[in-house]
């Protein structure tokens, strides 16, 4: 994040979908038909003009967060393989634990500086704690483990229109044709994947 734009980051980020389509190919049986690569191509050149960006100056960094793409598919592949009968409350209890104790390790060992509590600081803490990482969680293995995990994946290029929108709405910024070309590649994308077919394989 210090050394690549955060759109870029994003966009980089939100190739876990292609991944997660790959993967599940070989391993799930989920179908990779032509139509559903051109959806999820179309949805990440969608995001990509939505951000609004230019190209990618440090190779390295993009690297490591395609990296962590790739690991987030993995992850779902497992979740969907192996973990699709567990108790989803349980499993996603043992992922906040377990998280939260490598960010506290972490935080120990390289201080970020100091901490100013207070109302604001608390409420972000319940909001991200509670809500974005907790029921999102919940919520997103309970889906995984109920449709296609490619499907599910791609509805995820679903959350930076939403931070976009927030942009426009909230905080006033410009909405733009670009903004308004790159959300509907993204649903068209997203449209095409999800649309039940009986296409064949490669």
């Amino acid at each position: 994040m210090q050394s690549i734009s955060a759109g870029m980051a994003a966009v980089l980020n939100y190739t876990a979908p292609l991944w997660t389509a790959i993967l599940a190919h070989f391993t799930l049986n989920e179908r990779l038909t032509k139509i559903k690569c051109v959806g999820i191509f179309l949805a990440i050149i969608g995001l990509y003009v939505l951000m609004g960006l230019q190209g990618v100056e440090d190779l390295s960094a993009a690297f490591i967060i395609i990296a962590g793409a790739v690991c987030m598919g993995i992850s779902n592949i497992i979740v969907k393989l192996k973990l699709s009968k567990c108790n989803m409350v349980q499993l996603t209890t043992w992922q906040m634990v377990f998280g939260a104790i490598s960010l506290i390790i972490y935080s120990s060992l390289f201080p970020q500086g100091e901490i100013t509590w207070g109302l604001p600081a608390v409420l972000c803490v319940i909001y991200n704690g509670a809500l974005a990482s907790a029921l999102a969680f919940f919520l997103w293995n309970y889906v995984l483990t109920h449709i296609e995990a490619s499907t599910a994946s791609i509805a995820t290029l679903v959350a930076p229109v939403v931070g976009v929108l927030g942009g426009v709405f909230i905080l006033g910024e410009p909405f733009t044709l670009q903004i308004v070309l790159g959300m509907v590649l993204i649903f068209a994308g997203i449209l095409i994947v999800v649309k039940k077919r009986g296409a064949k394989k490669f």
